[in-house]
């Protein structure tokens, strides 16, 4: 389920102060995009992240561009449909890059139309679709913890972020 388009002009999407935090590390420290999706619920124009599902990136040039595999997509609808959540985000880094929508990204707005929520080692930035455009997202980090679900791959190979396993996690 994605949220309603009337909802997404003019949002404000919460999120776990940790996992932003985990993002911009792997910004900073990673050659290839991590990418995934966030969970939660709406209430009004606000949009509430209490889950962030990592994906496995199955780009042929992960350093530049993101391709989530189709059994994170799975389990992502699975998630959704059973616990009466949105996807109220996609979110991927920008490896030493800033956090700004590339083509690539509008384009996939277009196929995703939700919050696109993208973090760079400088900083985050959040965009959803309005209209014939996109609108700035507001964030708002909070405290309360969020759940991890990493894929079983991982999302930069060579360093460990976690267990690498599918069994979710508080952050």
């Amino acid at each position: 389920m994605l949220p309603a388009a009337n909802v997404l002009c003019g949002a404000k999407l919460r999120i776990c102060r940790h996992l932003l935090q985990l993002l911009r590390r792997l910004a900073c420290t990673c050659p290839y995009e991590v990418a995934g999706f966030l969970l939660g619920r709406v209430s009004g124009s606000t949009l509430e992240a209490s889950v962030a599902v990592l994906g496995c990136n199955v780009s042929e040039d992960p350093e530049r561009s993101f391709l989530v595999d189709g059994r994170t997509l799975y389990r992502v609808v699975l998630m959704s449909e059973r616990g009466g959540l949105h996807v109220v985000a996609v979110f991927h880094t920008h490896p030493a890059g800033a956090p700004f929508l590339s083509g690539a990204d509008l384009r996939g707005m277009e196929a995703w139309p939700t919050v696109w929520l993208v973090v760079g080692c400088g900083g985050v930035g959040a965009w959803a679709p309005c209209g014939p455009g996109v609108a700035w997202v507001e964030l708002e980090p909070v405290l309360q913890g969020c759940e991890l679900v990493e894929s079983g791959c991982s999302p930069c190979p060579g360093r460990a972020i976690g267990n690498a396993s599918s069994a979710p996690r508080s952050l």
